[in-house]
């Protein structure tokens, strides 16, 4: 059977480090959820979180101003981040997490071609991060991205205790 996934990806700006979520809907509460499992895989949160100018997070670009989904506010004020909107048409403030959404589509889904249940697709991706995605060179720096957020991880402010209850992606049925 053939399904239809979505998947989310979530970029640290010093390391390159990524997280990647597949889910059956892209809607908000599955956006949300990817940024609270990213911030757990990373062991904590960034102080700033640029986000694309989906609803979810963005509800209007004003003259001097961003509104803000409330939600999303809601989730920013929980965790303690300043969130942040690329700017309409300027693909250079979203080319970081661009990029790694081609590498997960070239990379990962060229390995891995059948899933169990989304359950297994989420293992399976969490496995290749660990494996080859972490441990591949940045481009541009010429170093390992393991080994460069090692420098990055103290910057990341604590999760513990600050679960932010959106959906479980995990658990989701085909």
């Amino acid at each position: 059977m053939t399904q239809k996934i979505y998947f989310a990806v979530n970029t640290l700006g010093y390391s390159r480090r990524f997280h990647v979520v597949a889910g059956l809907s892209c809607d908000a509460e599955h956006t949300y959820e990817s940024l609270v499992r990213s911030f757990a895989w990373f062991g904590g949160v960034a102080g700033c979180v640029l986000v694309d100018n989906q609803k979810c997070a963005v509800l209007e670009h004003r003259t001097n101003s961003i509104a803000f989904n409330p939600r999303f506010k809601q989730l920013a004020l929980h965790y303690g981040f300043t969130p942040k909107a690329c700017r309409p048409y300027r693909a250079r403030t979203k080319g970081k997490v661009e990029r790694m959404v081609r590498y997960v589509k070239e990379n990962f889904f060229v390995r891995y071609r059948a899933f169990e249940s989304i359950a297994h697709l989420n293992q399976q991706l969490e496995g290749w991060l660990l494996e080859i995605a972490d441990q591949r060179m940045h481009t541009t720096v010429k170093e390992v991205v393991a080994m460069r957020f090692q420098r990055e991880r103290p910057a990341l402010a604590p999760t513990a205790g600050r679960v932010y209850r959106c959906i479980s992606v995990s658990t989701t049925a085909w």
